[in-house]
């Protein structure tokens, strides 16, 4: 079987979230993750400290999202 090279790009499948988490190790500066336990319970963490950094990056991505555009072009 081939390689399989991963895109990074916006998908309409769901992906693993080992992969997402292994993905954004060494890339990412700051980061939020939000999500669900395995016991549908919400969870929320995050490596900065100031509520209105992480509100306005929340924000920020709310707002590529709604305007469809994809994530990557932002880098």
């Amino acid at each position: 079987m081939g390689k399989v090279i991963p895109i990074n790009n916006v998908t309409k499948l769901n992906v693993s979230v080992d992969k997402v988490l292994d993905a954004g190790k060494d890339k990412l500066k700051d980061a939020i993750l939000i999500g669900y336990t395995k016991d549908d319970m919400e969870y929320f963490a995050c490596t900065m400290s100031e509520p209105q950094e992480i509100l306005w990056l929340i924000e920020r991505f709310k707002y590529l999202l709604l305007d469809n555009a994809s994530l990557e072009d932002e880098e």
